[in-house]
């Protein structure tokens, strides 16, 4: 999906003390060497989740460094010549942008997203749904599933019912979202997606389910209005796939996007060159997704189309890039390693990295430490101090993953040769992600 913008101001110099402080070389003590620096960084850290404020976070950038305040935000004098911008705090992934990726005519905002070993930290959240599959008749429908705020459609039982049972990390006590279910066109037995389907009839609302600490006992609630399905109008969604790799398997996901109420998947199928029945719906737009996998089932390319006329859809795939450095199983990379990797043949793509720590001989999984995005093809690791107390330095006692993902999105307005002429695209995106190989420094 769309990631959301980063920019930044005027890149400008700064010496650092011993003490931490910055040793402002530009300012109204120094007004001669003003026009040699430039402006200073200015800008805002936030937490990607919450958007709040995040203060005491180390912004680099070059030889400047400095912390924000409480309230997020800094001021940072920094390298002429860097291209990155890097920002880390303890208890968050170091998040590094640049190669094009920010505008030095505005003030730089970044987010970053929080790094649990684990999520005992976090609320657990329990919701336990339960209500009958009728159509519009009344009468009860054994065979069809359902599906609430998006999660994985549950088959319904011999006499209709069905009940949702999903927990969550999530904070606060009610969850609104769109409630959706009919019958498919074959039984749906297997929830994991591996099997094709679509809807034969469809019907949907929007319900607000309570959260809870434990989940509740079905026997003792009322029993909900009985989600109401009828038969629909199907419309064709035809695919063909281009640019596979070899041995590679391509579904396609067709889902009903109900905006901040969530999608619900409305069919699944397998292959290139077909044509697929959709539900039509009025007033919704379709996210028609194509993912291709390889024999390992590790490697994927996916596509993404989000349209208002479900039509024909020809995705091409994003090619995989080669990684180059640093190579599997690689030593003594030291505490700033430069990742690099093969271009893509699309011009205009952005490459999003993402390193992952553990411990060595471990077989606890690993943790996520850094993210970074670029339009180049490589990029160096930020070289966060030994002393580092936002957590940002790489430990020689620890082992390092890192995974490479190659994102290209066009906008509304652009209309790529491979696309027909249907309108409006609200988001066409295609990548490529690749598995990084493990080294220590």
């Amino acid at each position: 999906m769309p990631r959301p913008s980063v920019y930044a101001g005027a890149i400008a110099l700064s010496l650092t003390c011993l003490t931490g402080c910055d040793l402002l070389v530009a300012g109204r003590f120094m007004p001669a060497l003003g026009p040699l620096i430039g402006n200073p960084i200015t800008g805002l850290v936030l937490d990607a989740d919450t958007r709040l404020p995040v203060g005491g976070a180390t912004v680099t950038s070059g030889l400047g460094s400095t912390l924000t305040d409480p309230s997020g935000h800094f001021t940072l004098y920094g390298d002429l010549n860097a291209h990155q911008i890097s920002v880390s705090r303890a208890g968050y992934m170091a998040n590094t942008v640049g190669g094009g990726l920010y505008d030095p005519s505005h003030a730089l905002q970044l987010t970053i997203s929080r790094a649990f070993a684990n999520e005992a930290t976090l609320p657990s959240r329990f919701i336990d749904m339960r209500g009958q599959l009728v159509n519009t008749a009344g009468q009860v429908l054994p065979t069809g599933i359902v599906s609430y705020a998006g999660q994985t459609p549950q088959p319904v039982a011999a006499n209709g019912q069905y009940e949702i049972k999903f927990g969550a990390k999530w904070p606060g006590s009610l969850l609104t979202a769109v409630l959706a279910g009919g019958q498919t066109s074959a039984p749906y037995a297997d929830v994991t997606g591996a099997q094709p389907f679509t809807y034969l009839s469809f019907g949907y609302r929007l319900e607000s389910a309570k959260m809870g600490a434990t989940y509740t006992d079905p026997a003792a609630q009322d029993q909900p209005t009985p989600l109401t399905v009828g038969n629909v109008h199907l419309v064709p969604v035809s695919v063909r796939y281009t640019n596979l790799f070899p041995s590679a398997r391509v579904e396609t996901d067709v889902l009903l996007d109900f905006g901040v109420a969530g999608s619900v998947p409305v069919a699944r199928a397998f292959g290139s060159n077909q044509t697929i029945q959709v539900p039509q719906v009025n007033g919704l737009k379709y996210d028609i997704i194509g993912t291709a996998t390889d024999a390992t089932g590790q490697q994927h390319s996916t596509v993404q189309i989000t349209t208002n006329d479900p039509s024909k859809a020809p995705f091409t795939m994003l090619s995989i890039p080669k990684i180059e450095s640093p190579t599997p199983g690689e030593t003594g990379t030291g505490p700033r390693p430069t990742f690099s990797w093969s271009p893509s043949a699309v011009q205009g793509v952005t490459y999003e990295v993402t390193l992952f720590e553990g411990d060595k001989g471990s077989t606890d999984p690993p943790t996520k430490k850094w993210v970074a995005d670029t339009t180049e093809t490589s990029i160096d690791y930020p070289g966060f101090s030994a002393g580092d107390v936002n957590g940002g330095a790489l430990i020689a006692q620890k082992v390092y993953t890192w995974q490479l993902r190659v994102v290209d999105v066009l906008g509304a307005t652009q209309t790529p040769s491979d696309l027909p002429p249907v309108q409006p695209y609200r988001l066409r995106q295609r990548e490529a992600p690749v598995v990084g190989s493990s080294f220590s420094i």
